[in-house]
């Protein structure tokens, strides 16, 4: 979701001032975002019960949809309604659509009259929170960027004349969870 020229209502936009100080609407807007994208996700989960994926990490949403003919209209409209009153949508640059299957011309029909024609569709895998998804996806595709990470990582680490037990804990904060992050879907 992208935040649009008017994330919070005018009302909170303004400065006000808590307990003697002057605090920014920022500090309002992150609760109010977080309170739209609750109700994003709730009408998600009811308008699409039959969809047996529905994934979201802070404001990336992962959503695999049975019948795309049918769902696509649904999230349409859904991140419509939610944008009209938090302004927060679609970055039209980062969403992508991963058919399983090639989309027929019936498809693109859809996606043309809900506006999303501009949708990347020509992928059969996608990066979702680092995790290679899609009907082409294989674990090594993940695995493989996750290595890089943690050689290079470990290429700087090593090159520091650091005590032991300081190599040791920045193995533990910085070099581990690569891995153990990648087991936790393979």
């Amino acid at each position: 979701m992208q935040e649009g020229p008017r994330a919070c209502p005018r009302s909170l936009s303004r400065k006000r001032r808590v307990g003697g100080l002057l605090a920014k609407a920022s500090t309002y807007s992150s609760e109010l975002k977080t309170k739209c994208l609750d109700m994003l996700i709730f009408q998600l989960n009811h308008a699409l019960s039959s969809s047996p994926t529905l994934r979201v990490f802070a404001d990336d949403i992962g959503l695999v949809a049975c019948n795309r003919r049918m769902a696509i209209p649904v999230l349409s409209r859904i991140f419509a309604r939610v944008a009209s009153y938090s302004a927060l949508h679609l970055s039209g640059t980062k969403t992508q659509l991963v058919p399983i299957g090639t989309l027929s011309p019936p498809d693109s029909e859809v996606l043309e009259r809900e506006g999303w024609s501009n949708l990347d569709t020509a992928h059969t895998k996608a990066r979702y929170l680092g995790i290679i998804i899609g009907p082409d996806a294989r674990p090594e595709d993940t695995l493989l960027r996750i290595l890089n990470k943690f050689e290079a990582r470990v290429r700087h680490w090593s090159a520091t004349t650091s005590p032991l037990s300081y190599r040791i804990k920045m193995y533990i904060m910085y070099i581990h969870p690569l891995l153990s992050y990648y087991t936790q879907f393979f």
